[in-house]
């Protein structure tokens, strides 16, 4: 589902409102967006949009039990090639989830497409990590960013931690080589 432009705008304005407190802005969009005219044509749609994105974390933690069965998780893994073990380990992973697919279930014609959007979702978090890393040198230990930094001053941060991914280049094998990032100044 497609969330509608006037609920967005609500929920948007709600949170500048409480940028802080999210209690407080759920509280002021789910009043706001109730009073909408068309508010009971949205609403079965947002019932099913929130009943999806409860599958999509039950999967999520399917996926980590995976992982952490498989032992990607608190260091390397120890398989004992006894058979059984290997065999289970080898039957999960066709329930790796991909994309709101199993992997067991997914053709080839489609990675292509998958591989595009996970890349896509995977540069959003690699800003998000520069941007922490960022912010974490500059920001004192004891201050908030909105504290510490003018807003635009936060701003140019930002343009400088987005023109410095393009650190990724491609290294001709499908994988991104990481250049060392350059200092972001204020």
């Amino acid at each position: 589902m497609e969330i509608p432009r006037e609920i967005l705008e609500v929920v948007q304005t709600a949170s500048a409102k409480f940028p802080d407190d999210i209690p407080a802005a759920i509280d002021y969009a789910e009043k706001h967006c109730r009073r909408l005219p068309d508010w009971a044509d949205y609403e079965a749609g947002i019932i099913t949009h929130s009943i999806q994105q409860l599958v999509y974390a039950d999967r999520h933690r399917v996926d980590v039990a995976i992982r952490r069965q498989a032992g990607h998780y608190g260091g390397p893994a120890k398989v004992h090639a006894d058979g059984e073990s290997v065999l289970e380990a080898y039957r999960s992973y066709y329930g790796y989830f991909l994309q709101g697919k199993t992997l067991g279930t997914i053709i080839g014609a489609e990675f292509a497409d998958i591989a595009d959007i996970e890349r896509g979702l995977a540069a959003g978090h690699e800003f998000n990590a520069e941007l922490a890393d960022v912010l974490g040198e500059m920001v004192p230990a004891e201050k908030t960013v909105r504290e510490f930094l003018p807003e635009k001053k936060l701003a140019r941060v930002f343009g400088q931690v987005r023109r410095g991914m393009q650190h990724l280049e491609p290294s001709g094998n499908g994988q991104a080589k990481t250049k060392k990032r350059e200092g972001v100044t204020v």
